[in-house]
Formats: C-alpha cells, sequence, structure tokens
C-alpha cells in the first residue's frame, strides 16, 4: 500500500527546529569512580535539527536508531554510538540527545558510620554535527547534590546562640570533551565541600550534634555555595564550561534563595 508520507513533505515552514522523542526508558550502566560499574534506569530525549522547509522529521526512525546500542556499555561510551546512529538514520544534519537518572552513592553517617544509599538526580547529555562526525563532542554532564546551608546573618544577628539553616540543592552542569570523563562522586563532594554540610541518608543523634556543630561553624549563603563550587571547578583541567546553580529552601520565608555562576 502507498502510503503518503506526510512529514517530508517540502514547503515554507519559516523557522528551522529540533524535533524528536522524549520519555523513552532505557536501563543504563555507568562506570564507578575507583572501580567497578553502576545500573540504573534513564529517561532519554532524543532529537535532531529540523529545516526550515521539511515539515516534520521521521519520528519513528529516532526510537529504531536506540535500537542497536549496546545498554550493557559505560553509557559515556554510548553517547557517541546513539548520536552515529542516529545521524545516519535520519539523514539529519545534527543530533542531540540526554538521558536523565538517579544515581546512588553508599554514604556511612559522620560519628556512628551508618551506612546508608543516597540518590543523586543526574543528566548526560551530547549533540554532534554531520560535519564533524570524526571529532571529538562536547558532553554535557549535571548532578543535583542535597546539601545544609546555615545562614550567615541569622547567625550574626541573634542573640541566642542560634541561627536557621535548611536543605539547598547544588545542580552542577559540566561540559568537557567526549574523549575524558569527568566522576559523579567529584561533582558531589565538590558541592559538599561548598556548603555548611552534607545531608545524610542515616543520622542518630551521635551525628545529628556534629552536623550541627559542623553547619553552626560554617554558615554560607547561597552566593558562597556557588563562589565556592565555581572556585573549584575553575581549576579542573578537563572541564571546559559549567554553570552552578544553587537554591535553598527558606526555613523562615515564603520564597528559595537562588545563585547562579556560568564560567
Amino acid at each position: 500500500m502507498d502510503l503518503p508520507d506526510v512529514q517530508n513533505r517540502e514547503g515554507e515552514y519559516n523557522h528551522a527546529l529540533q524535533a524528536g522523542v522524549t520519555n523513552l526508558t532505557r536501563p543504563i550502566k555507568l562506570k564507578i569512580q575507583g572501580g567497578g560499574t553502576q545500573k540504573t534506569i534513564a529517561q532519554v530525549t532524543l532529537t535532531v535539527h529540523l529545516p526550515e522547509d521539511r515539515k516534520g522529521v521521521n519520528m519513528s526512525r529516532l526510537p529504531i536508531a536506540l535500537n542497536g546500542i549496546e545498554w550493557d556499555k559505560h553509557i559515556g561510551d554510548n553517547i557517541g554510538d546513539i548520536l552515529m546512529d542516529t545521524l545516519s538514520a535520519t539523514k539529519a544534519q545534527s543530533a542531540e540527545v540526554s538521558l536523565a537518572f538517579p544515581y546512588f552513592i553508599e554514604k556511612e553517617s559522620p560519628v556512628t558510620d551508618h551506612k546508608g544509599t543516597m540518590n543523586v538526580d543526574c543528566m548526560i547529555a551530547g549533540s554532534r554535527q554531520r560535519t564533524e562526525i570524526h571529532s571529538p563532542y562536547t558532553t554535557e554532564l549535571m548532578v543535583r547534590t542535597p546539601v545544609m546551608t546555615l545562614c550567615p546573618c541569622s547567625k550574626e544577628i541573634s542573640e541566642k546562640g542560634g541561627a536557621h539553616n535548611q536543605r539547598a540543592l547544588v545542580e552542577t552542569r559540566v561540559f568537557y570533551r567526549s574523549d575524558t570523563i569527568i566522576w559523579i562522586e567529584d561533582l558531589v563532594e565538590i558541592a559538599e565541600g561548598a556548603a555548611s554540610s552534607g545531608v545524610y541518608p542515616i543520622v542518630k543523634r551521635p551525628d545529628e550534634k556534629h552536623i550541627t556543630d559542623e553547619a553552626y561553624e560554617n554558615p554560607k549563603f547561597v552566593e558562597d555555595v556557588a563562589r565556592g563550587v565555581a572556585n573549584k571547578i575553575d581549576n579542573h583541567e578537563k572541564i571546559v564550561a559549567y554553570e552552578v546553580q544553587v537554591s535553598s529552601e527558606e526555613s523562615i520565608h515564603q520564597h528559595n534563595a537562588l545563585a547562579i555562576i556560568r564560567g
């Protein structure tokens, strides 16, 4: 049966754009710093460039392109294969892919050494131009790390020796060449080191005292946390660009506090 190919109709559609598929679920594997691997589940978004003279993309070709991927490989190595297979399947001039997933880190409480599992939301992405198909491409890694901040102003003005504190979220996006690797664990460590304190999956009373005392001696605005993260990333030889966003769920305000640095 000869069915009409509507998406390939040519015309004057005024705007070029990115179009594709999202919310595709795939199992992925990641290398763990220090050795070993971790399996998790990713939500995949895959798009290609659509020129202004073409009505739509060949949508079905995008998930089909994912069928040939070796999902048992480290996902950082798979990004290039996904982009190459997508360009081959669609004849598009460029392709972009992003995968959002939870990553799990075993963490001990600071005093009692109780082990628990902390999850951080992550995203890894890449894009490739057909004209640069044999060159290293830029990879983006985003990690959201939960931390604790204690307000320096509250500590300074309190007459009772107290200060309000709250949970904050450090979103670190880094861009680096595809022929290298940036560890999720390193970005988590940098974020926690810039905050008043880290947060923990299991906390007993001795741990609670330690965390409270540590934060009280290390008060931070969101601006301080963002600058602390940026200062560390500035010296990272593999990172070519970054964005740090710190959002604090303020305990005495209805609004959140926010700081953003791009470098």
